[in-house]
């Protein structure tokens, strides 16, 4: 039996990662919540979820700073990371320091849906091996 993709919250606001946790269970995923920067690098290091929804603003380490670290580490270096913000956070800062999507707070429940559905999508098909991905022959 496949388990279903563990996705990690990261936020210090209790109902955002109740609400998100909720929503992300219903939709079949494993869900694993953090209230600070280093406890969410931490359950990084130790789980090795699917993906990360990561806050900016988090109390011992921001988000970026945390994204740097994970980018950092070669066992974390290669989960995508969605940055979720309501501060005044630049897109494309977010993405040049390796995030794979960014979210501005307030957001939409199915864009969030959309953006975990396709990074994980994505994610599992550069985790294939080379015999099941389509090749060219010539």
């Amino acid at each position: 039996m496949i388990s279903q993709p563990l996705i990690l919250i990261v936020d210090d606001e209790e109902a955002i990662v109740t609400g998100l946790s909720y929503r992300l269970k219903q939709a079949g995923y494993r869900v694993l919540g953090c209230f600070t920067g280093r406890e969410g690098l931490e359950a990084a290091r130790c789980a090795g979820p699917d993906l990360i929804l990561l806050d900016q603003c988090l109390p011992e380490l921001v988000g970026s700073d945390v994204l740097s670290e994970l980018r950092r580490d070669p066992a974390t270096r290669q989960i995508p990371v969605v940055i979720l913000s309501g501060a005044d956070v630049r897109q494309r800062d977010a993405l040049s320091a390796g995030a794979a999507a960014f979210l501005r707070k307030p957001y939409r429940r199915d864009e969030l849906l959309d953006v975990v559905e396709s990074l994980l999508a994505q994610a599992e098909s550069t985790q294939r091996p080379e015999s099941w991905q389509t090749r060219k022959l010539f």
